[in-house]
């Protein structure tokens, strides 16, 4: 079916009817826009405190997975010392990071055959 076809079988024979429109509530003007100002360059970044200890834990297995348990509650500690989240969700998310380390806990067999 050639184009010309198609639009004289689609041309519309008639309007059944019309349906109303609500009115338009008057908007209130935009308030006085301030004009943004230049930011400042970073003056320093601070390396890390010296009291800081970091953890490398390399090799997840079930030998040390009690250690890597016992540094996330540490570490938990330390986050969550200064907010406000309930002790029920900070447990939930406790859980969470530990189920996903025992996801990756890599059986001694597994380590030999690398």
């Amino acid at each position: 079916m050639s184009r010309k076809e198609k639009d004289k079988n689609s041309i519309v024979s008639g309007v059944t009817g019309t349906t109303s429109t609500k009115s338009i509530e008057h908007l209130s003007a935009v308030s006085h826009v301030e004009k943004t100002e230049k930011t400042s360059a970073i003056s320093a970044i601070k390396g890390i405190d010296s009291s800081v200890k970091t953890h490398s834990i390399g090799e997840i297995t079930s030998a040390n997975k009690e250690k890597i348990f016992q540094m996330l509650h540490e570490e938990a500690d330390k986050l969550f010392k200064t907010t406000k989240i309930t002790e029920k969700k900070r447990n939930v998310i406790e859980k969470a990071v530990q189920m996903a380390i025992d996801s990756a806990v890599v059986d001694e067999k597994e380590s030999k055959a690398k």
